[in-house]
């Protein structure tokens, strides 16, 4: 083990590669404490990390504000995700912490209680979806249970919040029925999907995300999984197509070809003849060698992510098929018509790359049509003298 040390602040120490920052202060029941963060990718970042407001804050730790323990954690948690190729995880937890916690969050670390924060769920699940709104909840649960750990706080005042709570029936016709992903617009229906498609089709030697648009609709992949796409991927004979890689756009680093977002997604999928038509036509086009993109941005190398989704957006305000249509409601579209088509929850899963079909039947089973609807009449045809095996 090599050691840095450093006068006044603890010692920055390197093992097995990484490096880490061992800390020492008081925690709220008045002990003296030391503790370790990291690991970092570097010494730099390290150093980073402590030069953060809380980190060089000569007070007691119960003093420490939220500005300061947010920034100090973040630049902490951060670095390990980034250090695993977690890029895409490390932005969305960044976006949660700037937009909305940091700038609600504004007493001592250690004041806080879960009536504080039942108060900011109700701020936010005003003017945003109450599912975004437990996300954002969880992640601050990840900070909250790091201030226990190094003696912020002794309670978990998240723990012991309300979760703000989604409606998920309706009432249709006097009967109340599960709210859909149709419902609540994050899925389109069968007619609204077929006159979308049928609108990317006519522009699809005009539009360059016309047919990464299709494609994310015929598949269910996410846009940065469509947009990794490379030709060697496509098995012409099974009609499949191999998801094994995506875009990503690493915070201060050119677009690059990485990891995709969990274990689960990398997956085969197979696909109709409509969409294998439309790949050939333009791989025909294109010319297309094997190890090249599929879909490539207008300078010929990788497309980037986000602008794929503001030129989907702006294309689709102008179809009039939704107020509100977005390039990820055709993932939603997608999963969504093949559960109500009664394909297996299982199979949809797996398709979908999910951890597993418990996290499908959570986020779209539930919200469909009575899973025990027609059973009794598929029992009958299965116990009837015509049907075989």
């Amino acid at each position: 083990m090599k050691h840095r040390m450093s006068k006044g602040r603890g010692s920055i120490y390197e093992r097995s590669g990484q490096w880490y920052w061992r800390r020492s202060g008081t925690a709220a029941d008045g002990t003296r404490r030391q503790w370790s963060e990291g690991p970092f990718p570097d010494r730099e970042a390290v150093e980073r990390a402590r030069h953060t407001p809380a980190a060089v804050m000569s007070v007691e730790m119960e003093s420490i504000t939220w500005p300061d323990w947010i920034d100090t954690w973040f630049a902490r948690e951060e670095a390990k995700l980034r250090l695993l190729g977690k890029d895409s995880y490390a932005d969305i937890l960044e976006r949660y912490f700037r937009l909305h916690l940091r700038p609600n969050l504004v007493g001592r670390v250690a004041a806080t209680t879960s009536a504080d924060l039942d108060r900011l769920w109700t701020h936010l699940v005003s003017h945003l979806e109450p599912g975004y709104v437990l996300r954002i909840r969880s992640a601050l649960g990840k900070c909250f249970i790091a201030a226990q750990a190094e003696g912020l706080s002794r309670p978990n005042p998240v723990k012991a919040s309300t979760p703000p709570q989604e409606d998920w029936r309706k009432q249709v016709n006097g009967k109340s029925r599960a709210v859909t992903p149709i419902d609540r617009g994050d899925a389109l229906t069968f007619n609204e999907y077929r006159t979308a498609r049928s609108l990317l089709e006519a522009v699809l030697w005009t539009f360059r995300w016309a047919l990464p648009a299709i494609t994310a609709g015929e598949t269910g992949m996410r846009r940065g999984e469509t947009l990794g796409l490379q030709w060697l991927d496509l098995d012409v004979p099974d009609r499949t197509l191999r998801i094994e890689r995506q875009v990503i756009k690493p915070k201060g680093k050119p677009l690059q070809l990485g990891p995709l977002k969990t274990q689960h997604s990398y997956r085969t999928i197979t696909i109709g003849t409509y969409l294998l038509e439309l790949l050939l036509a333009h791989r025909e086009a294109t010319g297309g060698r094997d190890e090249d993109q599929i879909f490539t941005g207008a300078s010929g190398g990788l497309a980037h992510p986000d602008t794929f989704t503001r030129a989907f957006s702006e294309f689709a305000s102008g179809t009039g098929i939704r107020k509100r249509f977005t390039l990820h409601n055709l993932r939603h579209t997608h999963l969504t018509l093949l559960l109500r088509a009664r394909t297996s929850d299982v199979d949809v899963s797996r398709r979908a790359g999910h951890q597993d079909s418990t996290y499908t039947r959570q986020k779209y089973v539930r919200f469909l049509s009575d899973p025990n609807d027609g059973v009794g009449d598929r029992w009958d045809h299965i116990t009837s003298e015509d049907f075989r095996l």
